[in-house]
């Protein structure tokens, strides 16, 4: 890869953190999927892509994004988007979502911390 494409690839990935941000699902796919094309094994766009498609009501979508994800992402890597700007509300997605697809893996999604937990009080959802 060169390192233009490297560096299009986060714009890319942070433009949809930012959508996200900004409850634009649309864009925040759009986006991700445009990271994505540059970098098929990019876990934070895949995981905005499974956020955006979710907020759209494309649940099935969502659920197999998200299905291939906890598959092929290690443990740290999961554990690395809860520290996101928006992790929480992904990591609450996925948790709300997919809840007995973690238990039936041998890996399951790492537990809120802290900050994640200061996070969602401060933002009313916790």
């Amino acid at each position: 890869m060169l390192q233009a494409d490297g560096l299009i690839e986060k714009a890319y990935a942070n433009m949809s953190a930012c959508h996200i941000k900004r409850e634009n699902w649309k864009r925040a796919q759009e986006t991700a999927e445009k990271a994505l094309a540059k970098n098929p094994k990019n876990y934070k766009a895949m995981f905005r892509r499974g956020k955006a498609l979710g907020e759209q009501g494309y649940f099935e979508r969502a659920e197999t994004i998200l299905e291939e994800l906890i598959k092929e992402s290690s443990a740290g890597e999961l554990a690395l988007m809860s520290l996101l700007p928006v992790g929480s509300d992904m990591l609450l997605f996925v948790e709300s979502n997919l809840s007995s697809l973690a238990t039936s893996q041998t890996r399951q999604l790492p537990p809120l911390n802290s900050r994640d937990s200061m996070r969602l009080t401060r933002s009313g959802k916790g």
